[in-house]
């Protein structure tokens, strides 16, 4: 099978859902064939797979993701390549690494040292 020519994406539909300090979350939809170049993140993140299918290159790994597929990355160079109409969102965040004083934190305790809205 040929490989195909991927076009890349120099304006993907994105849309910032959440923009908070220490999080953002936007989702991006490419379309068939389309793809985001291979860059470097300023925060770690992860990729989250809500339709079609893809890959997603890590460093020069390649990685197939279809829906519910997550990658995580901690400063890795990645692209993206969507296959079929592909829609995902990536979660960047900022999480303070501080001593606690009870080590065992509940959800709803780390959803809020992260600022997310806690159940």
């Amino acid at each position: 099978m040929a490989e195909q020519t991927k076009h890349v994406a120099t304006r993907p539909d994105a849309e910032v859902l959440v923009n908070r300090p220490g999080v953002r979350m936007i989702r991006f939809v490419l379309a068939a064939g389309e793809a985001l170049s291979p860059h470097f993140a300023s925060r770690d993140l992860a990729i989250v797979v809500i339709a079609g299918a893809g890959s997603v290159t890590v460093d020069e790994q390649i990685v197939r993701v279809r829906p519910g597929s997550v990658v995580a990355l901690a400063g890795e160079r990645h692209g993206i390549a969507a296959d079929e109409r592909l829609e995902f969102v990536v979660v960047q965040a900022e999480i303070e690494v501080r001593p606690a004083q009870d080590p065992f934190l509940t959800p709803a305790q780390m959803a809020i040292d992260v600022g997310w809205p806690s159940p």
